[in-house]
């Protein structure tokens, strides 16, 4: 099992419920974060069950992540070529445990979670600011960065507005 942590930071723009609606949902970066593989760190975005682990992806994550968790299934579909998930994500999600593919509408399977990733999860504000708590900075620097990032979403856009979004690869 690989410890090299691949993170994105999310925000919503939207007016109602925080990350009700994928169109709203945007990644801060567009490729992920470096973030030094850390045995502190990674028992506790891998292995603390208090922060409610193995979640997946989230429901509604955004295009940028989307793109770069999956691989295509089919030939014809060019993921760098993409710029909107409409027809690819409706209310479909997929669960890093079964390993269930993203459907398209008309039920041909187009996308599926990169094999050489594992442990797909996020977090809100609140507890990235737990883990970040509870870290080493100095051995940590990256998470601590990410943290402010956060904290600046949080904010300039609103309150439950930012997620860490991260997996490991093999």
């Amino acid at each position: 099992m690989g410890r090299d942590i691949h993170a994105f930071v999310e925000f919503d723009l939207g007016e109602s419920t925080p990350f009700e609606k994928q169109g709203n949902v945007r990644a801060f970066n567009s490729g992920e974060f470096f973030v030094s593989p850390n045995d502190e760190l990674f028992q506790r975005l891998c292995g603390d069950a208090e922060l409610g682990l193995n979640k997946g992806l989230p429901r509604n994550c955004s295009f940028t992540v989307l793109r770069r968790y999956c691989v295509s299934c089919d030939s014809r579909v060019n993921l760098s070529l993409l710029e909107t998930p409409v027809p690819l994500v409706s209310e479909t999600r997929f669960d890093e445990l079964t390993n269930a593919p993203i459907v398209s509408d008309n039920g041909q399977t187009l996308l599926k979670p990169n094999p050489n990733w594992h442990s797909a999860n996020w977090l809100g504000y609140d507890e990235t600011q737990k883990v970040c708590s509870v870290i080493d900075r100095y051995s940590n620097p990256e998470f601590v960065v990410i943290l402010g990032i956060m904290t600046n979403i949080e904010h300039f856009i609103g309150k439950a507005r930012s997620r860490l979004v991260y997996w490991f690869d093999n």
